[in-house]
């Protein structure tokens, strides 16, 4: 136990100096706990809860599902029925976004299906959010868009949209920046470019900065492209591309889909040669991509 909070206290460290190594720390208590207590306890659920978490946050999907397993497993410690599945709701919510992200959009839906009608239900008893549905809804969203249902997506977005500004959070608390981005993403997968456009100047107005958020910099450079404002589209899929550069993940399949994108704006600007080999490189890594909108992406050709 002393171990694992001496180690707790160094990931404290090095979150508050933006060190991702701090991620993976939380793995090594799970280990620490695990190898001490016998399941099921309250204890190893939380520490792989927060193992989960890390391994979201570093897109490892097969670590996030056993983490996801473990707390689910050491949740049995929990007699009362209610309470447990209060306790578990967070992780139940981000489960959606586990299976989603790692193209298992169609069962990101059916898992998802009776906790909407749940939020919807106590949305209209209390009118007003509870904690951590703003990732659910984006996540729900996002899968919606995977699946080609992009009416859905933009309505599911929608939703947060309203109940995020319906529960009057202060500025530092919005949760609206996230559903924005999908929704602008789900508009311009179904063709409504002006909608979309709209909607990342909605984004725009919360002081989002772009450079320190590459995926809502992707929405925007996507929207000017798709708006014919293709020079103004270089800065922000310039800086998205280096944000993923930059990162831990410089060859992510995210890290392919801004470098593709960024290659279509520099084509739309007359510098095709290099616009059609940094759509090609990406291409390369889309194609294994577990999503379809990036397989989709890697089967277009390079006009």
């Amino acid at each position: 136990m002393q171990l694992e909070r001496q180690l707790e206290a160094l990931g404290a460290c090095l979150n508050a100096v933006d060190d991702r190594t701090a991620d993976r720390i939380n793995e090594e208590i799970y280990a620490i706990a695990a190898a001490r207590e016998r399941a099921p306890s309250t204890h190893l659920m939380r520490r792989a809860e927060e193992a989960f978490d890390s391994a979201m946050a570093e897109r490892d999907w097969k670590a996030a599902e056993r983490y996801y397993q473990s707390a689910i497993e050491n949740a049995q410690a929990i007699t009362d029925a209610a309470l447990r599945e209060r306790l578990t709701r967070g992780l139940a919510m981000n489960r959606v976004c586990l299976l989603a992200h790692r193209g298992d959009a169609d069962e990101a839906e059916q898992f998802a299906a009776p906790m909407v009608a749940a939020f919807d239900a106590e949305f209209s008893r209390i009118g007003r959010l509870t904690p951590g549905q703003k990732d659910f809804w984006s996540c729900l969203s996002f899968a919606q868009r995977q699946n080609g249902r992009y009416a859905e997506a933009v309505r599911t977005a929608q939703t947060i949209i309203e109940r995020c500004r319906a529960t009057k959070l202060s500025p530092l608390m919005a949760c609206d920046v996230r559903p924005l981005r999908e929704k602008a993403l789900a508009e311009l997968e179904w063709g409504r470019n002006v909608e979309a456009m709209a909607t990342m100047h909605e984004l725009l107005k919360s002081g989002r900065k772009l450079d320190k958020d590459p995926n809502s910099a992707i929405a925007y450079g996507r929207s000017l492209l798709a708006n014919g404002r293709a020079q103004e589209a270089l800065e922000p899929l310039r800086m998205a591309y280096g944000a993923w550069l930059s990162s831990n993940q410089p060859r992510s399949e995210l890290a392919a889909e801004a470098e593709y994108w960024f290659g279509q704006a520099w084509i739309a600007n007359g510098e095709v040669k290099r616009g059609r080999w940094m759509m090609a490189e990406a291409q390369r890594t889309l194609a294994q991509s577990p999503l379809p909108s990036h397989r989709a992406l890697a089967a277009k050709p390079i006009s």
